[in-house]
Parts: C-alpha cells; sequence; structure tokens
C-alpha cells in the first residue's frame, strides 16, 4: 500500500506525539476537515501493515506494536509521486476522455508501459467497488459501468482531493479546464431566485459540483446512459434546468438535449424550496401531513418533548427534500454534522429509527449522510428530558466591605445553571457540617478532611472564576458517572454475562447474545433480526473500541444488557473490539432510553474504565467496575 501525503504527515504527527490526539487536533494541524481525518484512519489501518492507528475516548494514537520500524514511513514517502499518477489517470478517464490509446495515457502522464499497466491495475480495484470495471480495446482504455456510478466516483475523488473546499478555486480548477466554479454558481443560483426558489448553503456545493462533472462529461462527448428520469417538462426544476443550460450554453457554447436538460432538472430537485410556497395540491398535502405523522410518532415513541414547536414545519419540508434526493439517487455531503453519532448517539439513534420508517414507508435508501442532517434537525428541536443537577456550594469568606454579598452575587450571576449557594458563613464554627454540600468556596485558609474546597480571591479575579468554572465542572460530571452508574447497575444479570466463549464476528456476537435474551423469555422471537436490521442501518460500534447493538422496537419484556468480553477481540465492521453491550429496552424505559444508552457510551469512552471491564475475570469483578 502506498500512502498519499497526508496519510504520512497524520503518521508522523502521532507517531512524534507520548499522548493520544484528538480528530480535532489532526485536522487543524492537517488543515482538512474531521471527516477527512476519520477517512484516511480508516484507509491506513485497511491497508497492508494492518492496524497501525488506535482509537478511543481520548483520541487517535500509534500502534507501536505494529509499527516498530519507523522505516515505513520514509518508503511510503518515496512512493507519493505515484499516488498523484493514479488521481491524474481517474481524471484522464472520467473527465477528459471518453476513451484514450494506451501510448496517449503513457505519454500525458509520463508513464512507461510497465508503470501505466501497474497503475491501471490499482486503479480498477478501485473501480470495482463502485461496480464499474476498466475495459482495453484495441489498445484504448475506457471506464464501462452505470452513468450514476461513474458520475459518484467522480463526486467522491473531488470530494476527498480538495477535502470538500469547494470554494476555493484552485482546488478544484484541475478538475475543470475552462469551468468557472463561481460563474457557475451565480448562473445556477440566479435561475433559482428567478422562479422565486432558493438554495440551502448546505446544499450549494454539493450540487455545483454535481453540474459541473455533468457539464465535463456532456462538453467532452462522454456517453451518457441516463437511468429513467422522472421530471416533467412543466415542473420548476425542468424550467430552472432549461434556463441553466440556455445560460451555460451562451456561455460555454454548449448543446444540451433533453435528456441532458432532464438531468440536470433531477439534480436540482431535493435541493431547493420555495421563497413562499405556493398553495398545495391534494396529494402534496396529504405527503407534508404524512410526513409530519412520522416525526410525530417518532417523538411520541422516545417520549420526546419539543424544544420550538415551530420548527416542526421547517422538518417536515427537509424530509420532502430528502425523499426526493433519495428517489433521484443524489448524494450530499455534510461537514457539520461529522461526528454527531458519537457526540450524542441517543439522538443519533432517534434520527436511524426516523430514517428506517421512511424508508419502510416511501421505499428509498437513505445514506449516512442524511440520517447525520435528520440528527441536527431533531438535536435543534427537543427539550432535555433530564433533571438539572446542581453543585451544593457553601461559601466560606471575610465580612470585610461586604465581600461575602459581593462574591455570593457573582458566583450566582456567573454559574447560575451550575451550583446553588446552601449557606454564606463569614467565620469558621468549630462544628462545621459538609452534610450535603459538594463544594466548599472559601477565601479564608481551612483544612477540612474528607471535603471538596476551593481558595479563591475575595477580589475574584478572571483566575478565580476560570477555577470555579473547572471544579463545578469536574463535580458535576462525577454526579453524572455515579448516576449513570447507579442506574446501569440495575440492569445487570450474572445469566447474561459472558466472557470469552470464542465469539469472533459481529454477527456471531449479536445473534449469541440475541438467543440468550430470547432464550430467557426478555425479548420475543424476532429480536436478534431486529438487532441485525438495526446494525445494517448504521454500525453501534464506538471509537473502535466497543459496541452496543440494539433493535429498532423497543419493546422487550424488561429492559436488561447482555454483556459479551473477549480479550483476543471481535471483528466488528472495521475494529477489533473486546466488548459487546446488547441493551433490550421496555417500552415503559422508553423515557429512560437515552439515558441508558447515552450513560453507557459516555462510561466505556474512558479508556481506565474500559480497560478494567474487560480485565473483570467475574461478575462480581464486573459489577465493581460501576460501583
Amino acid at each position: 500500500m502506498d500512502f498519499t501525503f497526508r496519510q504520512i504527515k497524520l503518521l508522523q504527527l502521532l507517531d512524534q506525539s507520548d499522548l493520544p490526539l484528538s480528530g480535532k487536533q489532526l485536522s487543524e494541524a492537517l488543515d482538512v476537515s474531521l471527516r477527512t481525518v476519520q477517512n484516511e484512519v480508516r484507509d491506513i489501518n485497511h491497508g497492508d501493515f494492518g492496524r497501525l492507528i488506535l482509537s478511543d475516548g481520548h483520541g487517535y494514537s500509534i500502534n507501536r506494536a505494529v509499527m516498530k520500524d519507523r522505516s515505513i514511513l520514509v518508503r511510503q514517502s518515496r512512493a507519493l509521486e505515484m499516488d498523484s499518477d493514479l488521481t491524474a489517470l481517474l481524471k484522464l478517464l472520467t473527465l477528459d476522455h471518453a476513451s484514450i490509446h494506451f501510448d496517449t495515457l503513457c505519454d500525458q502522464l509520463y508513464l512507461s508501459s510497465s508503470a501505466a499497466n501497474r497503475k491501471l491495475k490499482k486503479l480498477d480495484e478501485i473501480l470495482q467497488k463502485y461496480h464499474l470495471s476498466l475495459s482495453k480495446k484495441r489498445n484504448y482504455i475506457s471506464i464501462q459501468g452505470n452513468e450514476n456510478n461513474k458520475r459518484q466516483l467522480i463526486y467522491d475523488m473531488i470530494v476527498r482531493e480538495t477535502d470538500a473546499n469547494f470554494n476555493s478555486p484552485d482546488a478544484i480548477g484541475k478538475y475543470f479546464t475552462d469551468l468557472n466554479f463561481t460563474r457557475i454558481q451565480d448562473i445556477v443560483v440566479q435561475a433559482i431566485h428567478r422562479h422565486n426558489y432558493y438554495l440551502e448553503p448546505c446544499h450549494t456545493s454539493n450540487l455545483i459540483i454535481n453540474l459541473m462533472v455533468c457539464l465535463s462529461r456532456i462538453r467532452n462527448h462522454f456517453p451518457t446512459e441516463y437511468p429513467e428520469l422522472n421530471i416533467h417538462p412543466d415542473s420548476t426544476e425542468y424550467q430552472i434546468a432549461e434556463e441553466i443550460c440556455e445560460k451555460l450554453g451562451e456561455h460555454w457554447s454548449f448543446l444540451f438535449g433533453s435528456e441532458d436538460i432532464s438531468f440536470i432538472g433531477v439534480l436540482i430537485a431535493g435541493h431547493i424550496k420555495a421563497v413562499c410556497p405556493a398553495p398545495s395540491q391534494e396529494d402534496h398535502e396529504h405527503q407534508l401531513f404524512f410526513i409530519e405523522k412520522i416525526i410525530l410518532e417518532t417523538f411520541n415513541y422516545y417520549r420526546l418533548d419539543f424544544h420550538d414547536p415551530s420548527f416542526l414545519n421547517n422538518f417536515v419540508y427537509h424530509i420532502m427534500a430528502l425523499i426526493r434526493r433519495a428517489r433521484n439517487s443524489q448524494y450530499v455531503t455534510n461537514l457539520v454534522s461529522e461526528n454527531v453519532r458519537e457526540l450524542n448517539p441517543f439522538i443519533y439513534d432517534v434520527s436511524v429509527h426516523l430514517a428506517h420508517t421512511l424508508e419502510k414507508e416511501f421505499h428509498i435508501n437513505v445514506i449516512e449522510d442524511e440520517i447525520n442532517l435528520l440528527s441536527i434537525y431533531i438535536g435543534l428541536m427537543i427539550r432535555p428530558s433530564f433533571g438539572r443537577d446542581y453543585v451544593r456550594v457553601l461559601l466560606i469568606c471575610e465580612e470585610y466591605h461586604h465581600i461575602a454579598e459581593y462574591l455570593s452575587r457573582r458566583l450566582q450571576t456567573d454559574f447560575a445553571e451550575k451550583l446553588q449557594i446552601v449557606d454564606v458563613l463569614t467565620s469558621i464554627p468549630s462544628n462545621l457540617s459538609t452534610q450535603n454540600i459538594d463544594l466548599i468556596i472559601h477565601t479564608i485558609p481551612l483544612h477540612i478532611l474528607g471535603a471538596q474546597t476551593l481558595l479563591i480571591s475575595p477580589f475574584y479575579q478572571k483566575s478565580d472564576s476560570l477555577a470555579v468554572e473547572n471544579r463545578l465542572d469536574r463535580i458535576l460530571l462525577e454526579h453524572q458517572n455515579l448516576q449513570y452508574r447507579s442506574l446501569l447497575l440495575t440492569y445487570f444479570n450474572q445469566a447474561l454475562f459472558f466472557r470469552n466463549e470464542g465469539i469472533r464476528t459481529k454477527e456471531e456476537a449479536i445473534r449469541f447474545l440475541g438467543h440468550h435474551l430470547e432464550h430467557m423469555g426478555i425479548c420475543r422471537q424476532g429480536f436478534t433480526e431486529s438487532v441485525m436490521h438495526r446494525e445494517a442501518l448504521a454500525s453501534t460500534c464506538f471509537f473502535e473500541s466497543f459496541a452496543v447493538p440494539h433493535a429498532i422496537e423497543l419493546d422487550a419484556k424488561f429492559t436488561q444488557f447482555c454483556v459479551l468480553i473477549e480479550e483476543e477481540g471481535i471483528l466488528w465492521d472495521d475494529a477489533k473490539i473486546s466488548c459487546v453491550f446488547m441493551i433490550a429496552v421496555n417500552e415503559a424505559d422508553n423515557d429512560k432510553f437515552s439515558t441508558i444508552y447515552g450513560g453507557l457510551v459516555d462510561l466505556l469512552c474512558d479508556k481506565t474504565a474500559l480497560g478494567q471491564i474487560i480485565e473483570a475475570r467475574d461478575f462480581a469483578a464486573f459489577i465493581s467496575c460501576f460501583e
């Protein structure tokens, strides 16, 4: 495997660091998006050298056991030119020429025949992932396969190579000779505005890049076999596409056929929204009502409340656009919504449930990027269902120039959401009780055994405010972890704790744990298949360290965990993990599912806690990890 320059730089950063580096730190150091970092880590770990990068809740680190030989990086640095050749080869065959003579290809890329053949072999491996293939007839090279798959390949190549930096002319200029991104964007946006519609910012770049791919292939006379295009010439999207094609034709002397216009209209569908929606037809109104019903049923199922009910209408229209994109096999890239699953697993799970319902009702496929966008909407809409926690504070300070009153007022103003001042003392009593006190903030030197204390200045400077905030956050986190542990302890059962059963794959683990839950009568027959289906929608593996599989339906007889620990590891998607917590949830605990699921993930993100759980030799030792 030949690493790219960015992959080598990423490995060097990790190799030079004694501590794990977060995805954010790596993205800033490499000047790329978080998603690009995640993709690079995945690609590196899929390579010939095995899993070079480890990850957990603290970040990424180099696998010292695997990469003992630092010369790996030196050797790979020398092979970077080959990677750029492969990109150039792909561009040549997808954007510049429908077919090209092998000798011409070698001349244009300055490759020997043997080097070109090696590159073509590597390219064919990439094409297979898109259900495409290389064809070589009479020494002419071309790419064969479905047009949609070809355009998806091109789109992915551009996104990957430019880090989705679509607003930089230099970043995308090398792919589209004589096509100006900014000019095309102006033509498209103006045409859409003239029809009283607008483009959402998160979709603008996706649409323009897809359109530029389309224009480049039309200009270079690539044979196009369009799929069945479900768009009527009287539709707004078709009329906008017609206007866009007319303007582009004037500017670049393009000739567009009716199928080309239809295809561009399909690209536009699902990306635009009416500035002032016209009166809807009866079937349109029915679909809006049906989508709203699905949203409300999903929220009721998880017992969620709306934080802002007025947001519901926007969400309905977003899902309408999602359905159109799905039906037209359109693709979206949303850097804003990266890492949603790890940051809030419960909201992501609600989104997966909603996506599953949409797939079933509208016969579509909802891709992961769309699920991420659903998560963003849902996160903005719901009201937190858990109770507020406060740090109970005792304030001890001098009664001098009203310092006690001043400090009390400042603390309650700055940290109204985090603390409650239980009492204010101006001297230290001999029988001071710290019962029901979480923290003593004081300006008078004192030593109290068994109590958390924080000395601050009576002047309450910026450093004092930061010290108070850090201590409050630490105590609140301790409270949260204690609550999580207490709650989780009620759902473990010795009969459902398994260790070193010889399970080695994800499917084996799911079927093993699901069988025991069904056999004990905790879950209905079919529970295991529901877990398998939920896993197919989106992985329940977190940070390549542990998995929390569960069914789509929350209909267990009662809520219970079924735990499997395998010290030799279980292959779960692309990661090897040692810990699986399968959850079966009863409907009566739907309102607790957020805390159960999110709480478990938060606890397992602690590398030390996870290590202790994996090392637990029996159920008693396992339970002690949560006490």
